[in-house]
């Protein structure tokens, strides 16, 4: 391979990686999704900045924070406990 087909092929490939990372948004929905046993049709999703998302999946709240794409994919964590592991909590 020639220096030109090399220096094309680099970038090219990073832009297609970058386009095949999922959103935050998808990863937050399919996470919330099989957490919360709820249809990912039932997933509400609110951006609260840069790699935050609030997810309100069948009554279930809860906040993830999905840091950039890392060696394998993007990864949401959620924060602290849902509305209703509160509830469940406070009640004992």
């Amino acid at each position: 391979m020639n220096r030109q087909k090399a220096w094309f092929a680099v970038p090219a490939f990073l832009l297609w990686a970058c386009a095949c990372a999922p959103s935050p948004e998808a990863v937050a929905r399919a996470r919330a999704a099989n957490e919360f046993r709820c249809p990912e049709a039932n997933v509400a999703i609110t951006e609260l900045g840069p790699g935050t998302e609030a997810v309100d999946a069948c009554g279930h709240r809860a906040v993830y924070t999905c840091p950039r794409s890392g060696r394998f994919g993007r990864v949401c964590i959620r924060e602290g406990r849902t509305e209703a592991e509160t509830e469940n909590a406070m009640r004992r």
